[in-house]
């Protein structure tokens, strides 16, 4: 039996990194607006005071998406529904579709493309300037030591190293997979854009405009030969129990997710949900939006029935600031699994507390 981890952004967060679409929008809009650059590269002449001022200038009609030199953030900042990278990259191709159309934002790709990557540069950018120092977790120790007593694979959807920078050592026998680039290995460049289904990836290549392609993921995984990595293992390894940490199953990240999800080597997909204290205090409906979107992705109603624990069967995701108790719980927890395993020894808190 052998593990495979996917990482995603919550895991980040979870350690205090401010990774989040929120955080790297405030901070381009504060710093192009404190540099003088905001005018002739965001909005134009408009005068805006700072990023509190812009949000209410959207919320009483005086700006609008059109108003914007980079028309594809003025989208993002008025749609309220985007809160995290894959809803970036599903709004890039909601506007790529409409392109040429009525009303459209953009009449061509190229400006698109060109405004689109303004973003993509401008997000390394503010992820190299928020990775600092991260402390560990004592959870997430506890969990990683367990699980190398199992052949484990990670597959990190984030930019950044943060599980090397701080796990390097309970990781030393895993088998690590970045499989949206790294921000400090130009070997390994970023890969942000649209997971196109095939159906909507054959639609937009029939039309004939190489342009509409450039973000599209499927052609982005083809500079590296991290895909190729990842379904080597799927298809070398039996009876995988995948663990996800902080990965919501967005749409964005289709394409690699359905290719792990429904592989006939996958026995169980299990998640730790995120439970924000003031909003929703059991995790319910995080864990509701999570298995929804697990069940998009595999589209199988058998194998999304078997493959999915159930909710009674797995725990909130473990945060910097948890207290003792909720670290013993969490122990505990990963205890009582792991330990389904005849001849485990248990992790002891006193250990590594």
């Amino acid at each position: 039996m052998n593990n495979l981890i996917i990482i995603g952004n919550g895991f980040d967060l979870a350690h205090g990194l401010k990774t989040s679409y929120h955080h790297f929008i405030e901070y381009l809009i504060t710093k192009t607006i404190q540099d003088g650059t905001f005018s002739h590269t965001i909005l134009g002449s408009y005068p805006v005071k700072d990023y509190a001022d812009l949000k209410f200038q959207f919320k009483i009609g005086n700006i609008q998406p059109h108003n914007f030199k980079n028309r594809f953030i003025g989208s993002l900042i008025v749609d309220l529904s985007v809160d995290n990278w894959c809803d970036i990259e599903a709004k890039y191709y909601s506007i790529l579709s409409q392109v040429g159309q009525k009303n459209a934002l953009h009449s061509d790709y190229s400006s698109l493309n060109k405004n689109f990557e303004y973003v993509r540069k401008s997000l390394i950018e503010y992820l190299k300037e928020e990775i600092g120092s991260v402390n560990p977790i004592e959870s997430y120790k506890a969990f990683f030591k367990r699980i190398r007593e199992r052949p484990t694979t990670i597959i990190n959807f984030n930019y950044t190293d943060t599980i090397q920078l701080v796990y390097s050592n309970e990781l030393q026998k895993s088998n690590l997979i970045h499989i949206h680039g790294e921000l400090k290995n130009s070997n390994n460049p970023i890969v942000f854009g649209y997971a196109a289904t095939n159906e909507q990836s054959r639609t937009l290549i029939e039309v004939g405009e190489n342009e509409k392609m450039r973000y599209i993921k499927k052609n982005l995984y083809k500079r590296t030969d991290n895909e190729f990595r990842l379904r080597r293992y799927l298809d070398d390894t039996n009876k995988i129990d995948i663990t996800i940490l902080g990965h919501s199953c967005g749409i964005s990240d289709n394409l690699i997710l359905h290719q792990i999800f429904t592989h006939k080597n996958v026995r169980s997909i299990r998640f730790f949900y995120y439970q924000d204290d003031k909003k929703d205090t059991t995790g319910e409906e995080h864990f509701f939006q999570t298995q929804v979107n697990i069940d998009r992705i595999i589209n199988d109603d058998i194998k999304y029935r078997d493959l999915l624990v159930d909710y009674t069967n797995t725990i909130r995701m473990p945060q910097l600031k948890d207290d003792l108790d909720k670290t013993t719980e969490f122990i505990q927890y990963i205890n009582k699994f792991s330990n389904e395993q005849k001849g485990r020894v248990p992790v002891n808190i006193s250990n590594i507390m």
